[in-house]
Formats: structure tokens, C-alpha cells, sequence
């Protein structure tokens, strides 16, 4: 009975750290996320800012959705 607690312990000792571990990896993936997103807001403003010094469209610009599923949808053209 002792033996079998025992591993139980260390089972539940083993699956905390490996949740830990998995926690961390999920920090750094949302920090890299939150960097990338918001050089791309940088990119698009850059880019709405040359599309009316060159005056190419009627309106158009660039809006970046934080919700999109793919690159298009994030890097979605909105005529305003």
C-alpha cells in the first residue's frame, strides 16, 4: 500500500512539472505572439502611410484583426 502511494506521489510530482514546463512554453509563445502582432501593426501603419502619399486607391488601408484564423484574414483590407 505504501509502495503503490509512493507512485502515486510520484506520478503527480512528475505531471506537475511537466504541466509547469508546458506552461512556461506557453507564456513564451503568447509573449512572441504579442511582439510579432504588433510589428505587424507597425508594418501596416507604414504601409497605409505610403498608400496615401502615392495616392493608389480610393480609401484603402490596411487593418490588422487580432481574430483572423489565417494571413489573410489577419492582414485584411478594409476600404474606409
Amino acid at each position: 500500500m505504501k509502495r503503490k502511494l509512493q507512485a502515486v506521489e510520484r506520478d503527480i510530482t512528475e505531471a506537475e512539472v511537466a504541466r509547469n514546463g508546458w506552461e512556461e512554453k506557453s507564456w513564451d509563445v503568447d509573449t512572441t505572439i504579442g511582439h510579432k502582432f504588433e510589428e505587424l501593426e507597425a508594418l501596416s501603419i507604414e504601409c497605409n502611410q505610403a498608400l496615401r502619399r502615392l495616392k493608389l486607391g480610393n480609401g484603402l488601408q490596411y487593418v490588422l484583426n487580432a481574430n483572423g484564423s489565417s494571413l489573410a484574414k489577419v492582414l485584411g483590407i478594409d476600404y474606409k
